[in-house]
């Protein structure tokens, strides 16, 4: 006897839900093809408005009579969905007995902490605050937006990664008593937007000129850790012939969670030593009339919205009134001139 394709089954985990304890062993319930809601309920009104993520436990097994050995088994997606926001990935936890908070665990593990980070917390961050505040040294580099970053309490017994999604900055004047006077001394203050709530309040300190004591919490950066392998579909964007070594696609991204999209505007700065004329490509209308005023050392190498400009007359000085015409994206090279149009 051979083993045939209706042999080969998807069988549904015990708790086909988005609780904690979702997940769990195989059992004998057979998810049936092409049923609605199978494995995924509908997509409410608020989840397309604030994002989620839904995550189902499924088992691919075989169910026959006979004792044949089944050869070259795969799974593959082979239609995505067709809401361009909706995303569809596979993953294997190797457990037959994991839940979802352990899948959670794992798609969250693709940062692990690394150094010290280049800012310290100002005062105490309560638990259940959107936002936290920082300062660091001038000269340092400023958290940006999409980072991520690991909070240790003092004693080390709690911790969260945060996001941060949006991130304002100034350089604040701080007293120090040093033990016999009185010192001033400047440094910037961040004040930072992060993506999910506190789970715990992280005491911070006061602003010193040195390293802040042991009853502050620690400040780490993140490195990606490419520990897990997922795996989705995304259509061809150019026919594929026989005997074709390269293919072309949209992308080869997927979004595993909600992406906000935000602008980060560059504004005008009078530093700018050298302006000269740049001549864009017919097709990028968008960028038909920029003037730029930023620092390329600090988005070298980064995509970045950019706020753009025309003056209703010839370019003479950096004072000359200047028309916001909208928001462009570019990417700004290491060594790269600022230009006008």
């Amino acid at each position: 006897m051979a083993i045939n394709n209706n042999d080969v089954k998807l069988s549904e985990s015990q708790r086909l839900s988005d609780e904690e304890d979702g997940g769990g062993r195989v059992t004998g319930r057979e998810v049936i093809d092409g049923n609605v809601n199978n494995l995924f309920q509908d997509i409410s009104r608020i989840d397309r408005t604030v994002g989620d993520v839904a995550l189902r436990k499924a088992f691919i097994g075989i169910s026959t009579d006979n004792n044949d050995t089944y050869l070259g088994s795969h799974l593959i997606l082979t239609e995505p969905p067709k809401d361009k926001n909706v995303s569809v990935l596979l993953f294997n936890t190797d457990s037959q007995t994991d839940e979802r908070n352990d899948a959670r665990d794992r798609i969250e593990g693709y940062v692990v902490p690394s150094i010290r980070a280049s800012w310290e917390l100002v005062g105490d961050q309560l638990k259940g605050q959107r936002a936290i505040v920082g300062y660091q040294r001038e000269e340092l580099a400023i958290p940006e937006i999409g980072e991520v970053y690991k909070l240790n309490t003092p004693d080390g017994q709690t911790s969260q990664f945060v996001r941060v999604t949006s991130v304002d900055h100034s350089v604040v004047t701080f007293t120090y008593n040093n033990g016999s006077e009185y010192v001033d001394f400047e440094r910037r203050k961040i004040e930072m937007q992060i993506s999910a709530p506190l789970i715990e309040t992280f005491p911070g300190t006061q602003p010193v000129p040195g390293v802040p004591g042991n009853s502050a919490s620690l400040v780490q950066t993140t490195q990606v850790a490419d520990s897990s392998r997922y795996y989705s579909i995304q259509p061809v964007s150019a026919s594929i012939t026989a005997g074709d070594l390269t293919i072309k696609t949209e992308s080869v991204m997927r979004h595993w969670c909600p992406a906000p999209k935000w602008k980060a505007h560059c504004w005008i700065r009078p530093a700018v030593t050298r302006v000269k004329r740049w001549s864009p490509p017919p097709t990028a209308i968008a960028q038909s009339a920029v003037v730029l005023f930023i620092s390329a050392a600090t988005r070298a190498g980064r995509m970045c919205n950019v706020a753009y400009y025309r003056k209703p007359s010839p370019y003479r000085s950096m004072a000359a009134p200047l028309k916001m015409m909208g928001l462009a994206t570019c990417c700004i090279p290491a060594g790269a001139t600022i230009t006008a149009d």
